[in-house]
């Protein structure tokens, strides 16, 4: 464990943290400059973009959690939440090889509730967060090119049976289950991991 005091303008911070837990204190006191002064971070977010070769095409700041529009050092289109640049991760998923290629679907018995997702190759951290956050149940993993086509998919069909996210996005109660795998299980070309 580590112990890190840091300057934020109106004070110190103390932290106890774990090395893994770096990039999550990291965007959150981005998040909280981004909050104090919106024209730094923007200025800031421009900057990383330009020292990566990218254009930043989106025309003001949105914030760190919305992505932002930008062409990529190879031309291609894409849309990076500044958080992710600000930790590395880079600007574009294409020229990373972060297609999205796996599509899964958890389950939390204890609060009675269901997450689907995408992510890119190895799976095992994403479910790792889930399972910490009490979805330990993997219902569904599978791969497949375009797994984003199969949770738009399954966020349409869950919208046309008049089922509301419970939380976020992607999460939903239980009762959502049979809605989700009907699609999840007649999607052409996935193959279960």
């Amino acid at each position: 464990m580590w112990l890190v005091g840091i300057d934020v303008a109106a004070g110190t911070l103390e932290v106890r943290l774990h090395p893994e837990s770096v990039a999550s204190v990291l965007a959150e006191l981005l998040e909280v400059r981004a909050k104090r002064d919106p024209a730094t971070a923007w200025a800031d977010f421009r900057a990383h973009v330009e020292m990566l070769g990218g254009i930043v095409v989106e025309p003001k700041w949105l914030g760190l959690l919305r992505p932002h529009r930008v062409i990529c050092a190879e031309g291609h289109a894409c849309a990076p939440y500044p958080t992710r640049v600000f930790q590395g991760v880079g600007i574009c998923r294409t020229c990373a090889g972060k297609v999205w290629d796996r599509f899964y679907v958890v389950v939390s018995p204890s609060a009675g509730a269901v997450k689907f997702g995408v992510t890119s190759g190895d799976v095992r951290s994403r479910l790792h967060d889930h399972r910490v956050a009490g979805y330990a149940e993997v219902i569904r993993l599978l791969e497949l090119v375009g797994a984003d086509e199969l949770e738009r998919a399954t966020l349409g069909a869950l919208r046309l049976a008049e089922l509301s996210p419970v939380k976020g996005r992607e999460y939903f109660d239980l009762s959502a289950l049979p809605v989700i795998l009907d699609v999840v299980d007649h999607w052409p070309g996935a193959r279960p991991l």
